[in-house]
């Protein structure tokens, strides 16, 4: 989604609290997804029904039609020559003719890519071909915004699961010095486990998505970089009064994700909002077990907000050990 510009605050407006799905009294196994949507299905193929074929370093890749556009980078469905469901990622860093720019990149997304964790999507490859940055990524079977979507979705049995990945990851690329600023559930990545040979069951694991394309954290702690409106903390928007920019603005939005997971859809909000702490005040008026722990984790001053992910996991354990 492409960033709006932000202005200055104009009114109050009083946003309406949407309520939380009905708490069932017993909690149920996490169940298996339904099969894989159409629009998935169609975007797996053969090397031979490829539209590019890419040979570099002594590597194919097969890439199909994109699936996503925008300014700066373009996704395709991509396999390899081993018939493995990949991404492809295009990136345009700045103007075509700035070499120096781009082979700056280049190496920043070496680096990028050799820092691996479990719950982040793994970057296979990175290289240039034909003038363009390429980033080639494991593929996901969906995203946590269609279990969300799911008729019969109960966010509170979901909700540990989902931070205990999320808050990890957030962990690891914090403790390496970087920040992550795009945490959204269309950014949260399911893989499971899967077999030709039996039938498993369902054991979800969520990964967060795009951390390597997103704005490494400078030494003076500058944050050069947009954030989409719908889910910019507030010291984004009035640093003066909020805070300096930085590793809590994560906080901020895994405390957004998790917020969705209890509403079982995504709130929005405007920039009075935000800066009125509505998102805050959601998280307390729907009085639910993890209510309290996501609350902290929307204050508006960055001084008092869950200071880390760890942090964050603690609280969400002591609302609910089990």
């Amino acid at each position: 989604m492409r960033a709006k510009e932000v202005s200055a605050p104009e009114e109050i407006v009083e946003p309406r609290v949407p309520r939380a799905r009905a708490r069932r009294s017993t909690r149920r196994s996490i169940r298996r997804p339904p099969p894989l949507a159409p629009a998935l299905i169609r975007n797996s193929f053969a090397p031979g029904q490829c539209v590019e074929e890419i040979a570099f370093a002594g590597k194919r890749y097969f890439l199909g039609e994109p699936l996503a556009k925008s300014p700066s980078e373009s996704i395709f469905a991509c396999t390899d020559v081993w018939g493995n469901h990949l991404l492809a990622k295009t990136l345009s860093p700045g103007p075509p003719n700035d070499r120096a720019l781009k082979k700056e990149s280049l190496r920043e997304l070496r680096t990028l890519m050799r820092l691996r964790h479990p719950f982040i999507t793994d970057v296979l490859d990175v290289f240039e071909y034909g003038g363009v940055l390429y980033l080639i990524v494991e593929r996901c079977s969906f995203t946590l915004s269609d279990i969300i979507a799911w008729s019969d979705f109960q966010g509170e049995v979901w909700l540990k699961p989902i931070a205990r990945c999320v808050l990890q990851a957030i962990d690891f690329i914090h403790a390496a010095g970087h920040l992550h600023r795009n945490i959204h559930a269309g950014n949260i990545f399911v893989r499971s486990l899967s077999s030709k040979i039996s039938e498993p069951a369902f054991m979800p694991t969520f990964k967060l998505g795009d951390w390597v394309t997103s704005l490494l954290l400078k030494p003076t702690g500058a944050l050069n970089t947009k954030v989409a409106e719908w889910m910019a903390p507030p010291e984004l928007l009035n640093p003066q009064e909020f805070g300096t920019p930085g590793q809590p603005l994560d906080i901020y939005q895994a405390g957004l994700l998790l917020l969705t997971v209890l509403l079982g859809e995504m709130p929005s909000f405007t920039i009075e909002e935000i800066l009125a702490g509505k998102p805050q005040q959601m998280a307390k008026a729907l009085q639910a077990t993890f209510g309290p722990a996501i609350a902290r984790a929307l204050r508006c001053h960055t001084i008092d907000r869950t200071p880390t992910p760890l942090d964050f996991w603690n609280d969400l354990q002591a609302c609910d050990p089990s």
